[in-house]
């Protein structure tokens, strides 16, 4: 089961992990601000972005894309790319960066490992199914 990837996003560079904290809250952070978010229990995966989230009404897995916004800890801005290596997820935020590149088909293959890896009955990671970061 996975217990740790990196985020690319449009802005910034992500780790995530599925080992919980002593407040309870699997490990979110944002690499290059140094900034932790510490207040949720799940971590969803959407096109849209990564998002730090409570369970709704009870509901422990729902869709992240779909919840509400008071119960949203931290959005990200839309998704680049997935990865287990984190020399790779600084090549690609820096290549991103640097040449303003959107095709995301060049990371499509780390991006789909890290998917797959997570599958749909993760304890922690969410994937959305209304909103993939692959259409």
């Amino acid at each position: 089961m996975v217990s740790q990837f990196y985020a690319v996003t449009v802005d910034s560079l992500y780790l995530l992990k599925s080992k919980k904290d002593s407040k309870g809250s699997p490990v979110f952070i944002d690499i290059l601000s140094e900034k932790r978010f510490d207040k949720g229990e799940f971590i969803g995966i959407a096109r849209e972005g990564i998002t730090l989230y409570h369970c709704q009404n009870g509901v422990r897995r729902i869709d992240p894309y779909a919840v509400k916004r008071e119960d949203v800890e931290k959005r990200t801005l839309p998704v680049i790319a997935l990865f287990f290596e984190k020399e790779k997820a600084y090549e690609c935020f820096y290549l991103f960066k640097n040449s303003g590149c959107r095709k995301k088909s060049q990371w499509s293959e780390e991006t789909e490992n890290v998917l797959r890896e997570i599958g749909t009955e993760h304890e922690v990671f969410v994937i959305s199914y209304l909103n993939p970061v692959f259409p």
